[in-house]
This record gives C-alpha cells, sequence and structure tokens, in this order.
C-alpha cells in the first residue's frame, strides 16, 4: 500500500467529524437477520437478496491434522457459511441498506443450500448424527452476529469466529463495515479482525483492513490444535481455526492512532458517523486502486 496513503489515512482520522454524513445512526446492538432454510446460494446473491458478501467454505490445511480422526476433518469442511445485503432504490432514485443475514448450510442434491439443524432433513440434507451435532453449533453462532451501527448508507456488523491470531487458536470478532452510495446503489464491504478481553469483547483492531470483493467465494484454511480436544476425544470450538480473515481486492494497514475506534464495542452515534465518513472516503478516492485490483484479478472464486 502507498506510503502517502496511509498518512493520508492516519491525518484523516483527526477529520472524522468533518468527513460524517448527516442521517440518523442507531447503534444498539441486535442480532442481524437469518437467511430462509431452503434457500440456494451460488457465487452471487441468493434469490430475494441483491448482494452476495461473502460465502466461504472451510478446509483443514495445518496443524495437528494427522492427530485427529478423519471424520474431523470431513465435519470441519462440511458447512459454508454466507452473508448476505439487501439494498432498495427508494422513489427519488436514491439507494438505501435495508437488511443484512447470515446462513450456514451444506450440498443438497447438488446444490449449496441454507438449511437449519430443525429443517435440514425435510430439506433432503439428511445429516448424520456427528454433523447435526456441528449444524446445531452453526445455529447457536447465528444469534451471534449483531448490527452494531444501522443506518440508510452504513452498517457495521460483528461475527464471532475461530481465528488462529499471535501462533493461537482463539475466538476473535470479526468487524464487517458496508457503504452505500446513495445516488449509484453501490455497496462497498470492508473487514478486519479484532484482539479481544478474556470475556470476549473487542479491545484493538489487529492485522488490515479487507476491501472486499464483490460476491466472495473463499477457502478459510482451517489449523487444528490437538490440545484443544477434551480428554474424550470431543473437539473444542477452537480446536479447528482460520489462519485467514476474508482477503481483500485491496488491503489497507491499520494506523496505530485507529487500532482502538475501530474495535469499540459499543459505538456511540459520533463514532458512527465518523466512521461513515471515514469509510465513504476510502471507498471514492481510493477507487481507482480497487478497480484495477479488480480489473487484474481472475476471479473471486477461491474454493
Amino acid at each position: 500500500m502507498d506510503k502517502r496513503f496511509l498518512t493520508w489515512l492516519s491525518f484523516t482520522l483527526t477529520l472524522l467529524p468533518a468527513l460524517a454524513l448527516a442521517q440518523p445512526y442507531d447503534v444498539a446492538a441486535r442480532p442481524i437477520s437469518v437467511l430462509r432454510p431452503g434457500t440456494i446460494v451460488d457465487d452471487g446473491p441468493p434469490e430475494g437478496w441483491n448482494h452476495l458478501i461473502v460465502k466461504s467454505f472451510p478446509k483443514v490445511a495445518s496443524g495437528d491434522v494427522d492427530k485427529i480422526p478423519e471424520r474431523d476433518s470431513q465435519l470441519a469442511s462440511l458447512m459454508f457459511t454466507a452473508l448476505a445485503a439487501r439494498t432498495q432504490q427508494a422513489a427519488d432514485g436514491t439507494w438505501q441498506l435495508t437488511e443484512i443475514a447470515t446462513g450456514a448450510g451444506t450440498s443438497v442434491r447438488g446444490r449449496d443450500m441454507i438449511v437449519s439443524s430443525d429443517t435440514q432433513q425435510q430439506l433432503g440434507a439428511d445429516l448424520g448424527f456427528f454433523a447435526r451435532m456441528v449444524l446445531k453449533e452453526f445455529d447457536a453462532k447465528q444469534t451471534q452476529v449483531q448490527y452494531k451501527t444501522i443506518s440508510r448508507h452504513f452498517f457495521v456488523v460483528d461475527t464471532i469466529g475461530a481465528f488462529r491470531w499471535n501462533n493461537e487458536n482463539r475466538l476473535l470478532p470479526l468487524r464487517y463495515a458496508l457503504v452505500l452510495q446513495p445516488q449509484t446503489g453501490q455497496l462497498d464491504t470492508f473487514c478486519w479482525l479484532m484482539d479481544a478481553d478474556a470475556t470476549g469483547v473487542s479491545t484493538t483492531a489487529v492485522g488490515s483492513i479487507h476491501w472486499l470483493p464483490k460476491s466472495l467465494v473463499f477457502a478459510p484454511q482451517l489449523h487444528v490444535d490437538y490440545s484443544k480436544y477434551n480428554f474424550l476425544g470431543i473437539p473444542s470450538d477452537t480446536a479447528f481455526c482460520s489462519t485467514n480473515i476474508p482477503p481483500g481486492q485491496v488491503t489497507m494497514n491499520i494506523p496505530a492512532d485507529a487500532t482502538r475506534v475501530l474495535a469499540r464495542p459499543t459505538l456511540s452515534v459520533a463514532e458512527a458517523q465518523s466512521l461513515h465518513g471515514w469509510f465513504n472516503q476510502i471507498s471514492t478516492s481510493m477507487r481507482p486502486n480497487y478497480d484495477r485490483a479488480a480489473a487484474s484479478d481472475t476471479g473471486t472464486t477461491q474454493r
């Protein structure tokens, strides 16, 4: 990334209020929607949604792979997850964000389908006992995905995932910022990992900010830590951890003075306005960089 841009980015942080966009912001945390069971998720927006943010198929790739049963490797790669957004055009021609939803699914009759533990059998997934247990865990995790900011043109959403960070398998929050251009309907998504305290509350943004490709499909590479299995041979929720977050079309270093505001567990209205202004400025001023990277990319599907 251009060093001049990093200097500009750091400087811009001190001017965030000046970049704020005048609109109401709801900063009360609440769960996001869940994709309807039976929804087919291919490599583009699911039916009823006009944006696929990310679809991920985890793959066991490193660590104590030889120490675990083959069944566990298969179960770790059985399910995919998806995040989709809906935008709507108003009567005056402008666009607004209306909803974002998450879901988990598996292959059913050769199609990637959203399922739940209550619907998988009738939808034709016919999962075995252990696979149903895995799906129940996915069902529970979906309730932990929360809005942190809602406005007409800006969403902040937090997910909780198992990530390999600083050579340790941990549960850490991953934050998404969605920025909509009201005149064109163009939606940009940024994401970054956050460190957390012992209770799981986010403390600082870590790594880099990833500006995601459109309709990103990728395979998180899972690192196995056999020490996270219990004495009965049952894996904990950190036995399999992703070594990578959704890959960006463009990535940006996080300025030192931005690490805390980007990871604030509860945003104030002023902070939400400022972050909206910041990401809106990035999505417009850095557009040529993003477009050049997209033009040179051979595709966003990584499986």
